[in-house]
């Protein structure tokens, strides 16, 4: 909620809930360094009225107009975010994570479709909604795959398929509650993958995720451990590829090592990375965070909704 509104139009708005708030809070100390203000705000909280005059946006009584909007909004908030994303963009305020970019990142299916279009090297897919048309494909695949949610995230509902007969089950339950299934192969790996997160489409930070012993997803909520690596200039190349393929300013990259292959492959691009890093990297410098404030400031300059300022010390 906002509670303390610059009149003076230094303060940039992230649209998102406090589930997130470790980041935001990192992201607002940084842009208190270069002399500006963040707050954060539900969906839910802002009111918007409409006139001949033009969209106005409220909390409680009070008109806000940002100098920037930073989208921070998925699961049941995407849609509504969307909503304000576009209603503010389309308002002439500067918005970074658009409504469409949200949309497109969040789906595994649009991320696949991007990915191949645009020559980064990914992971064949069958996605569909027929369960009875799979008899044509299963002969056609090999086990085991991994079935994936097309809407997820932080590891969850991954299931590793080992038969045909179970691909078909899982598929059927998914057709029932009109869902489609999206398939791809499970690429032998060493047991990790890497997160890279680019900042304006550039490469700043990256770090190995291991899967626990015993498992192979390797998401750090679901149990996994971290370790920084540096960039490489393969690791830049095929991540700062990934984020423009995805129209991704602000983007976590999912790298694998295809051990087969030798070469890496891009998951999946993520369009609301984790820029708070402390909290599994305790000696982390919070890079991230601070490359973020920078950019999001520039941004708002070169669209003229602020002007620049001199930064604390």
């Amino acid at each position: 909620m906002v509670t303390q509104w610059k009149s003076d139009g230094r303060t940039f708005l992230v649209v998102g809930s406090d589930v997130d708030r470790l980041d935001h809070e990192s992201l607002f100390a940084d842009l208190e360094k270069l002399g500006y203000c963040g707050r954060r705000v539900h969906p839910t909280d802002v009111t918007t009225k409409f006139t001949a005059e033009g969209p106005a946006f409220f909390v409680g009584e009070e008109e806000i107009r940002p100098a920037l909007v930073f989208g921070w909004c998925d699961n049941e908030h995407l849609i509504p975010g969307m909503y304000l994303l576009t209603a503010f963009e389309r308002s002439g305020i500067p918005v970074i994570n658009t409504a469409q970019t949200l949309f497109c990142a969040q789906n595994k299916y649009l991320n696949s479709e991007s990915l191949h279009r645009n020559g980064v090297p990914h992971l064949p897919v069958l996605s569909g909604s027929s369960d009875k048309d799979l008899d044509h494909w299963i002969p056609s695949l090999q086990f085991p795959l991994v079935l994936k949610p097309i809407v997820g995230c932080e590891g969850r509902s991954l299931l590793k398929i080992e038969t045909p007969d179970a691909l078909k089950n899982v598929a059927k339950v998914l057709a029932g509650g009109s869902q489609n299934y999206y398939i791809q192969p499970y690429l032998n790996n060493p047991g990790r993958d890497i997160r890279v997160t680019c900042v304006n489409f550039k490469a700043v930070h990256a770090f190995h995720r291991y899967a626990p012993t015993g498992k192979w997803i390797t998401n750090i909520s679901a149990g996994g451990y971290a370790e920084r690596i540096e960039l490489t200039p393969e690791l830049v190349e095929i991540a700062e590829k990934a984020a423009r393929a995805m129209g991704t300013p602000i983007a976590g990259v999912d790298v694998v090592e295809d051990i087969d292959n030798n070469i890496y492959r891009v998951y999946e691009v993520n369009s609301m990375p984790t820029f708070y890093v402390k909290w599994f990297l305790p000696d982390d410098e919070n890079l991230i965070s601070a490359k973020l404030a920078e950019f999001l400031v520039e941004t708002a300059i070169e669209h003229g909704t602020i002007e620049r300022v001199q930064p604390t010390a």
